[in-house]
């Protein structure tokens, strides 16, 4: 981290001190596990006896279920999850991907992802997205006798402008998304609903890829599109998510935060990208307190606060950047108050390429088991204060 980012980062911390406290710490925080192919542990060659003891839960990517991963490689995994009590989650809720039914009906590695864009999102899309996840779930449904959570991915974002994963620079693509914040949320609760309906037992949190948004009327990272708010003010939208996922029935577990280590310090440098030039320099804007601002809403509600902590620069680098880095935020955030009542160490990136063994340096397991070792250290600081 450079001077600058450094300097930067005490002063946002002086500043918390004294105006923002975390309200209401989490009495015993969970550590979820996130990868493409986390099935891939259950080769005995893996061992991450260890990193199983220490995570609560698995996440898997809903489009390897179900067009990647063959069914019989997720019974045995899945059962032993359950003997060690971890929970199974996934992602979910891509109301703007038009499926391919015939294709995931026998997954296989060599079964190709050609999901394409979906170039209108309206009314009912909600349900129709539901319906269809439940049958690319199937698999893992049977073979975890159910799932614990789905975490619904970048939901607003989806159903206002669809299309983003494609990789543009601009907010509003060539497909049309939903007119306003009010009917995205109706959709929202729907897809919930139909979900409950099948599967009481599922639970829900709404990701966010929260550099893709301003906050409090304050620039995204892009520092692009209306008022350099690139997709919105997020602050409205999912206050309004979380109050009428409440008066509908169905709660929200909590909200899920998406903000890769060098986004959180304004390391992660515009010059030579090929984003339009910023409204103000995303090096300039102290991006840890508008995470712990979110942390703070997201608590006051009766909600989880959950928090995505790794490395877009490790992921792109080494398994040993991204380990060290990972674990450089985990501190970094610590430091500044944060306190999540669920940290999610996710691996979507190129690296690290290896799951485990735990025991082995830079594995994904193994910053997992180190992970744990310092969320226990910083519970017990806390309690000694």
């Amino acid at each position: 981290m450079n001077l600058f980012a450094t300097m930067r980062n005490i002063l946002a911390f002086c500043c918390l001190c004294v105006a923002s406290p975390v309200t209401s710490f989490a009495e015993k925080p969970e550590l979820w596990l996130g990868h493409y192919n986390p099935e891939n542990l259950g080769d005995p060659q893996q061992d991450w006896k260890q990193a199983s003891r220490a995570i609560d839960g698995i996440e898997f990517y809903i489009n390897m279920i179900a067009y990647k991963v063959p069914p019989q490689n997720l019974v045995d995994f899945c059962k032993s999850l359950r003997k060690e009590g971890i929970e199974v989650g996934v992602s979910g809720g891509y109301f703007d991907w038009v499926a391919i039914p015939d294709q995931f009906l026998e997954p296989s590695p060599e079964t190709p992802i050609r999901e394409r864009e979906r170039m209108v999102v309206q009314a009912g899309i909600g349900a129709e997205t539901a319906r269809v996840e439940m049958k690319k779930l199937e698999n893992l449904i049977t073979a975890a006798d159910g799932i614990d959570v789905i975490a619904l991915d970048g939901p607003i974002r989806r159903l206002l402008y669809p299309g983003a994963d494609l990789g543009r620079t601009s907010p509003v693509g060539e497909s049309k998304g939903m007119a306003d914040v009010g009917p995205a949320v109706d959709e929202i609760i729907r897809y919930m609903l139909v979900w409950r309906e099948a599967h009481p037992q599922v639970r829900f949190v709404a990701l966010t890829n929260f550099p893709n948004w301003g906050w409090d009327g304050e620039i995204a990272y892009w520092g692009s599109g209306p008022k350099g708010m690139y997709w919105g003010d997020f602050r409205p939208a999912i206050e309004l998510l979380i109050r009428r996922c409440k008066e509908t029935g169905v709660p929200l577990e909590g909200v899920r935060v998406d903000h890769p280590f060098e986004f959180a310090t304004g390391e992660f440098s515009l010059q030579g990208t090929k984003w339009p030039e910023p409204v103000k320099d995303p090096a300039a804007v102290d991006w840890l307190p508008r995470i712990l601002h979110l942390e703070n809403i997201v608590r006051s509600a009766g909600l989880k606060f959950e928090l995505i902590v790794n490395s877009e620069y490790g992921g792109a680098t080494s398994n040993e950047a991204f380990a060290k880095r990972s674990l450089e935020y985990l501190d970094l955030y610590h430091r500044h108050g944060g306190r999540p009542d669920r940290y999610i160490l996710e691996g979507w990136y190129r690296f690290p390429d290896r799951l485990g063994p735990d025991s082995e340096p830079f594995t994904l397991s193994h910053t997992a088991v180190e992970f744990a070792d310092r969320i226990q250290q910083r519970n017990q600081s806390d309690e000694t204060k």
